[in-house]
């Protein structure tokens, strides 16, 4: 829909909006086992914990932020999707798993 329709804001927007509630939903999915180690190892780290929360809520931040972007201009928006790319590249580097203990 996005390659044939892509020159129509609600298309952008509709795609925006069905990730950012994707996104929730994996933050939801996460955030009910690992609160108060329901279901994740006792020994879990809470900084573990925590980055994978702020990993998870990054991408549905950026998609709704994009939603914004389309008033700009929807190229723009759509090239605004790549923030989630860089974001996770960035924690992945500077939150490296030997760090987590």
């Amino acid at each position: 829909m996005l390659t044939k329709y892509g020159s129509y804001q609600v298309t952008v927007v509709l795609y925006a909006t069905s990730m950012a509630a994707i996104g929730v939903m994996l933050s939801l999915l996460w955030g009910y086992p690992s609160r108060h180690h329901r279901l994740v190892d006792k020994d879990l780290s809470p900084r573990v914990i925590t980055y994978f929360k702020l990993r998870v809520l990054t991408s549905p931040a950026i998609f709704l932020l994009s939603i914004a972007i389309t008033f700009i201009g929807l190229r723009v928006a759509v090239y605004s999707w790549l923030a989630v790319l860089a974001f996770q590249w960035t924690a992945e580097f500077y939150f490296p798993p030997e760090r987590w203990q």
